[in-house]
């Protein structure tokens, strides 16, 4: 059977650069979504490209599956080998052709959808918190659509090795239409549109690149990657983009496929990319893969070109969520941050409320004696005093300082000004109580 291949990738409208990967490398075609931040998210999708298309060769479709676990486990390795990485993931929908079967791989929320005498079909799960709520009962697939938590994923390459792959296999007819796409485009335009777009574009590489145009004009708040394969009668592969990379030679054909890396620390906008290893290079900004792959000799009829990547729109930087793994390590550090924070205020306060209660003085009663404090007459939660004694005078009584107008109040705590305040108010009761007693008035 025929396979006519279409794709398209961009950054979208809402994002700094784009994290999307996209592989066409017959008879392996695949999606991936990347998640990690600044660089983390290029990265991980680029590499897991170029982990597959290591098996892109006749006859492999049986290691697909494993390879997908080995490109898990490269993101991990290279994460742990430099921190500006840690965290990234990505999302992956692999297609393997062999004869009449179409085997996929999945990890993550990126789609493979399947068009098919006017029915349109979706072949993957979602491996996201929403979708496990709805499969749950919890909600509804309708609320699901527009659920504040709908992108975080709770499987994705990157965050744990083992990672749990599925794997089907579809068996392709005459008519056929496969679209994989990242969520840039499903999350923008309803499963209707994209459905109608792909009845009415006969084309795969103009239909990829209007469902790119419509995710754009609904907000294109994601990057956006598209690859379509259309089966047809015959034999071959034709993959429609605007730059080629066929190549001719006396012992077969190979194929070029677009590899993108980062482009370099400290490069200016625009400038070229840094050396890649063989055959790869990455403009800025761009998703795709590229690799240089040999393929066994075919008829002269055959026709193979190779997918290029559309140049990106503006952009607006925009965060992104990271896999859930990533996200549970980001809790962690808020929630590392809110504990040192409160501790910080805590510690803060309570020097405050030492340096107030400081310089605070009052003159009250204990054991029945006239006595000075330092602090306020009050107790926290009923137990802690907000005062320390000074000094108790066991001379004067603090019934009789209770019966002097002035000093009624004494049991409540009597307040001065400061300490040396304090101590007058002590004096003035002393001289008071001992003209009582000389001019004979009734002590209380």
């Amino acid at each position: 059977m025929k396979v006519r291949v279409g794709a398209s990738t961009d950054v979208g409208k809402a994002r700094e650069r784009n994290e999307d990967s996209f592989l066409s490398a017959p008879p392996l075609y695949a999606v991936a979504d990347g998640m990690g931040g600044h660089r983390g998210g290029n990265v991980a999708s680029s590499l897991a490209m170029r982990v597959i298309s290591e098996i892109a060769q006749p006859g492999n479709w049986g290691q697909l599956s494993e390879q997908v676990r080995e490109a898990n486990r490269a993101i991990l390795d290279q994460a742990r080998g430099d921190r500006t990485l840690s965290g990234m993931g990505t999302t992956i929908t692999a297609a393997f052709m062999d004869q009449d079967e179409l085997h996929l791989a999945h990890v993550g929320d990126s789609r493979a959808y399947l068009l098919r005498g006017g029915e349109f079909s979706l072949l993957t799960e979602d491996h996201t918190l929403v979708h496990r709520m709805v499969q749950e009962g919890k909600i509804t697939a309708e609320e699901a659509e527009h659920h504040p938590q709908r992108s975080i994923l709770i499987r994705a390459l990157g965050v744990e090795d083992p990672v749990e792959v599925d794997e089907f296999t579809v068996a392709v007819q005459k008519g056929d239409r496969i679209l994989l796409c990242s969520d840039g485009l499903y999350s923008m335009v309803p499963d209707q549109q994209i459905r109608e777009t792909l009845e009415s574009t006969p084309d795969p590489q103009e239909a990829s690149t209007k469902l790119v145009g419509m995710a754009n004009e609904a907000g294109g708040m994601d990057n956006i990657t598209v690859v379509i394969l259309d089966f047809e009668e015959g034999e071959g592969v034709e993959v429609l983009a605007p730059d080629s990379g066929l190549k001719e030679t006396d012992t077969g054909v190979t194929r070029q496929m677009r590899t993108y890396e980062p482009a370099a620390e400290g490069a200016p906008a625009g400038a070229p990319p840094a050396p890649a290893p063989p055959a790869a290079t990455r403009p800025p900004d761009q998703g795709g893969f590229t690799a240089v792959v040999s393929a066994p000799p075919r008829r002269a009829d055959d026709t193979i070109l190779a997918t290029a990547p559309e140049a990106p729109s503006a952009q607006v930087p925009q965060f992104e969520a990271p896999p859930e793994r990533g996200r549970r390590r980001g809790r962690r550090r808020r929630v590392a941050v809110w504990i040192v924070a409160v501790v910080l205020v805590l510690a803060l306060a309570a020097v405050g409320l030492r340096l107030f209660l400081d310089s605070r003085w009052f003159v009250g009663a204990r054991d029945g004696h006239v006595a000075v404090f330092r602090g306020i007459p009050t107790q926290l939660f009923g137990t802690v005093n907000m005062f320390g004694l000074v000094k108790e005078f066991p001379t004067i009584s603090a019934r009789k300082a209770e019966g002097l107008a002035p000093f009624r109040d004494l049991s409540d705590g009597h307040t001065a000004g400061s300490e040396d305040d304090a101590f007058r108010i002590v004096d003035t009761i002393r001289k008071q109580l001992a003209e009582q007693r000389r001019s004979g008035a009734p002590s209380p």
